[in-house]
C-alpha cells in the first residue's frame, strides 16, 4: 500500500492518456483514461462490433486499433484508425493485425493474417506491410516474404529498427527479433544481447537506447485487485530503473 501511493500521485499530473480495451455490456470497446486511472471515456460504443488493441500515435493525435466482425473462423479482423477523441474513424485494411506506429506518426505498420480463415492466435501472421496515412498506399516490407509468425512489433525511436516477437517461425521456436525497417537484416536479440550488451555494443550501436522502459504482461485486467495492479506497476518502474543503471551506467 505504501509503495503504490507515490506512483499514483505522480501520475495525476501527467498530461498523457492511456488507451485500453474493456469488455462492457457483452462487447469489447476502446476507452481512454488519465494515467492515474481517472476520467475513463468509451470512444467506440459499438454493440455489434468488437474493437481491440488500441495503439496511440507518438504525436498523441490518433489511435489505431483492430476490429473483429463476424463469428468463429468466418470473422474478419480489420485495421482502423481514429482521432484521439474517437472522431473520424476509418477502416484501413482487412485481414490485418498487430499494428504499430512509425516514430513520426505518418505510417502504421501491420502484420497480414497468415491464412484466409480467422484465428485468434496472436502469431497467426505472414509478412509485414506499411500503411501511409497521407496517401492511403500500402507497401510491403522489403523482406516481407521471409517474415513469418511475428507478433507484438514496435518501431524504434530512431526509425531504423522494428522489434518483434516470433513464435514457431523463421527457424526459431520463440525469440525477440530486431528487424531492419528498411533492409533485410534480422537480429536475434536474446542471443546477441548476452554477448554485446555488456560492452554497450548492441544497446548503443543498434537501438541507441538511453533508457529502459518496462511493459506489463497479461496479468493486469478487471480480475486483478487495484492494489495488486498498482504494486505490479510500481515494481515495473523500479525494475526499469535498475536495468538502466546496470546496462548503461
Amino acid at each position: 500500500m505504501q509503495a503504490q501511493a507515490p506512483l499514483k500521485e505522480k501520475l495525476k499530473g501527467s498530461p498523457f492518456k492511456i488507451a485500453y480495451e474493456c469488455y462492457v455490456n457483452d462487447n469489447w470497446e476502446i476507452f481512454v483514461m488519465n494515467p492515474d486511472g481517472s476520467g475513463a471515456v468509451n470512444l467506440t460504443h459499438t454493440p455489434d462490433q468488437n474493437e481491440h488493441y488500441p495503439q496511440i500515435s507518438p504525436d498523441g493525435s490518433k489511435i489505431s486499433f483492430t476490429l473483429d466482425e463476424g463469428e468463429g473462423r468466418e470473422a474478419v479482423r480489420s485495421l482502423y484508425v481514429m482521432d484521439i477523441d474517437g472522431k473520424n474513424r476509418k477502416k484501413l485494411v482487412d485481414h490485418a493485425r498487430e499494428q504499430f506506429w512509425s516514430p513520426d506518426s505518418k505510417i502504421i505498420g501491420f502484420l497480414p493474417q497468415e491464412y484466409p480463415k480467422f484465428n485468434v492466435i496472436d502469431f497467426y501472421t505472414k509478412g509485414m506491410s506499411f500503411y501511409d496515412l497521407a496517401t492511403g498506399k500500402i507497401e510491403p516490407h522489403q523482406n516481407s516474404t521471409n517474415l513469418h509468425h511475428l507478433y507484438n512489433p514496435s518501431w524504434s525511436a530512431n526509425g531504423k529498427w522494428i522489434a518483434a516477437t516470433v513464435h514457431a517461425g523463421m527457424g526459431v521456436g520463440h525469440a525477440i527479433l530486431l528487424i531492419e525497417a528498411h533492409g533485410d537484416a534480422a537480429v536475434d536479440f536474446a542471443e546477441q544481447a548476452l554477448i554485446n550488451v555488456r560492452n554497450r555494443g548492441l544497446s548503443d550501436r543498434i537501438l541507441e537506447w538511453e533508457r529502459v522502459i518496462a511493459s506489463t504482461d497479461c496479468g493486469l485486467g478487471g480480475r486483478v485487485h487495484p492494489q495488486i495492479a498498482w504494486a505490479k506497476l510500481e515494481a515495473l518502474a523500479q525494475g526499469a530503473a535498475l536495468a538502466t543503471r546496470q546496462l548503461w551506467r
